[in-house]
Order: structure tokens, then sequence, then C-alpha cells
């Protein structure tokens, strides 16, 4: 239910946020109190339910961000671009890289979010309610992307308040 807490759980496991009190382990490692950065060494990528993009840059700029392949000083554009391309490929996710993100629908949002997750090659997956801005359609290809990443020997981490999902 709303308040549970099952969110807040999610985002101290991807290091976005500290526990009050306790300690948590995970994969045997105490991972209370850790970093953002921590966590993604650890191979942990958490999508927000609402993913927030910065409106000045285009989408593949977003979803770089932290992760941004150079050469030289600079970053490389089009290694980034193909890097985001293929990734979107592989798990079937179609977005606009080079659109605005204010003209993203949010089922579009969502899954720009998640081909950014996905392209660090995760071991852990949380999805925070990713289906209550999805379409039915959407909804079934995030399953599908759900299934391979499991097929594949990934954890996903599913906060949902629709039960039916789990069946899926």
């Amino acid at each position: 239910e709303n308040g549970a807490g099952k969110s807040t759980l999610a985002r101290i496991l991807a290091g976005l946020e500290r526990p009050d009190s306790g300690r948590i382990t995970f994969d045997g490692a105490d991972v209370t109190g850790q970093s953002a950065a921590e966590a993604r060494r650890r191979g942990v990528r958490y999508v927000a339910q609402y993913p927030q993009f910065a409106e000045n840059l285009s989408v593949w700029q977003n979803l770089i961000l932290g992760n941004e392949p150079t050469r030289g000083a600079f970053v490389d554009a089009n290694r980034a671009r193909d890097r985001l391309a293929r990734c979107g490929e592989r798990y079937g996710i179609s977005v606009d890289l080079g659109g605005d993100p204010r003209s993203l629908t949010s089922g579009e949002r969502h899954f720009a979010a998640l081909i950014a997750a996905l392209q660090e090659e995760p071991t852990t997956l949380i999805l925070d309610e990713p289906t209550a801005v999805l379409t039915d359609e959407e909804s079934h290809t995030l399953y599908q992307v759900i299934r391979r990443l499991a097929d594949e020997g990934r954890r996903v981490l599913l906060i949902t308040h629709k039960l039916s999902e789990l069946r899926k």
C-alpha cells in the first residue's frame, strides 16, 4: 500500500537515500548508507516512476549523464548515440534519442530512462512502479524486457501496486 516504504527501500539500495536506522545487506555485503556511485559499482541501476530530464539537453544527452563516452577531453557524441541506439534495439525499445525531452510522452520518458539504465549492463535493475505511466502496449513491451533480463541472469526488482503484473 502507499506509504509502506517500497520506493524508499529501492532508493536506499540504489544509494539515493540513507536509512534512518537499521542495516541492509545485499549480495552478502553491508550496503547501509552506500552512495549512488557505490551502488552503480555494484551493478545496481534505478529507474524512477517519473524520470526527470534536463530540458536544455537532448534525450541522448540526458541518457549519458554520468556515463559519457569521451574522445580526449570531449564527449564522443557518435559513440554515445550509437551505444544508446544499440541498447534500444537489443531490448526492442524505440525512443527518439535526438529529440527534445519535453516532447516525450510519459511512456517514452520511462523507456528512455530504461535505456539509460540498461546501457550500463546492470546486474540489478530496480523499476519503481513503471507501469503506472505506461499504456497496455507499452506495459507489454516492458514485460518482454523484464523477461529477457531474467533470461540473461539479471535481477529485476519490480515495485508495483498491480499484483496481476507479477504473474506476467
